[in-house]
């Protein structure tokens, strides 16, 4: 067997590949959320009660402030946004019992379906974004991305 000896990337063919690898990403991540709006939009639900709606479903119960922080967003937003979701009847506010300044939020009925037909559709749109791609491949994407959170923590 003939040993091929990989060629050593230049620092600047390294600096244009991890550039290009980024602006695909950015790419994939706006049209991955290109389609779930559109998606949304034929649910009449804004990308932010959604998340709102997916973390809640995830979780069980939240309170008005993990909401805020899981959204990424300030206080008088999220319950402006919480206001929003009471109203269409997908979530209650609930008092904790220990702690009367604490509300906690929980899913009515309404919101576990739609977060349902949420995940339904968002698991719609991974198995296409995937489709073709190797397990072994996604895995190691997956861990790629990983590393890459990680080094832009530092």
């Amino acid at each position: 067997m003939v040993s091929v000896r990989k060629e050593e990337a230049s620092p600047r063919q390294d600096a244009v590949l991890g550039n290009e690898v980024l602006s695909e990403l950015l790419k994939v991540r706006q049209r991955l959320i290109n389609s779930f709006k559109e998606e949304l939009r034929h649910q009449g639900v804004t990308l932010a009660r959604a998340r709102a709606l997916l973390a809640l479903s995830r979780e069980g119960e939240l309170t008005q402030t993990s909401v805020a922080a899981y959204l990424e967003i300030e206080g008088p937003s999220a319950v402006r946004l919480i206001d929003e979701l009471e109203k269409s009847g997908l979530v209650l506010r609930q008092q904790d019992v220990n702690d009367r300044r604490i509300k906690k939020l929980l899913l009515t009925d309404k919101g576990r379906d739609m977060s349902q037909r949420l995940l339904d559709k968002w698991q719609e749109i991974c198995d296409k974004t995937v489709f073709n791609i190797e397990i072994d491949d996604q895995r190691s994407l997956l861990t790629n991305m990983k590393a890459m959170l990680v080094n832009l923590r530092r």
